[in-house]
């Protein structure tokens, strides 16, 4: 039987990448449009062409924010996480993360963040649901956070 300092070490686990949740996008990418589509709708005369010019503007807008949208990411690795925006990447180490806040993402959705040392958050609740159950919650809870 070897001893705990012959066994191999375990490798570390491979980095686990979330997309953001369809609902969640698709929220985000209709709503505005939508509402914008509702009013062309209601106030061009003939109706047909104000629903057909709402609904044009709805689809187009908002298939363009929902294109955007699903080229972000929240990748979780042994050494922090790495929030894909458009171009921009923000990193975080584990040591960074000082706590977990709740808000309503434009007074409608119920968001988690994680809170880091630099006064900025990475909202893991839009990209993992379960994220508690998942590896972001096992660091947070080896760290004492969770």
């Amino acid at each position: 039987m070897p001893t705990p300092e012959q066994q191999p070490a375990l490798p570390p686990p491979e980095p686990t990448t979330y997309p953001p949740r369809w609902p969640v996008a698709l929220m985000r990418a209709f709503l505005a449009p939508g509402l914008g589509g509702l009013v062309v709708a209601v106030l061009v005369d003939p109706w047909p062409i104000g629903l057909l010019l709402g609904f044009a503007l709805a689809a187009s807008f908002g298939s363009l924010t929902l294109s955007r949208a699903r080229r972000r990411t929240l990748t979780v690795t042994a050494d922090g996480l790495v929030l894909q925006r458009d171009d921009d990447a923000l990193e975080a180490a584990w040591e960074e993360v000082t706590g977990i806040h709740r808000r309503r993402l434009g007074g409608l959705l119920p968001v988690e963040e994680l809170t880091l040392d630099e006064r900025r958050a990475v909202p893991v609740s839009l990209y993992d649901k379960a994220w508690r159950d998942g590896p972001i919650g096992a660091q947070l809870r080896a760290s004492g956070i969770l």
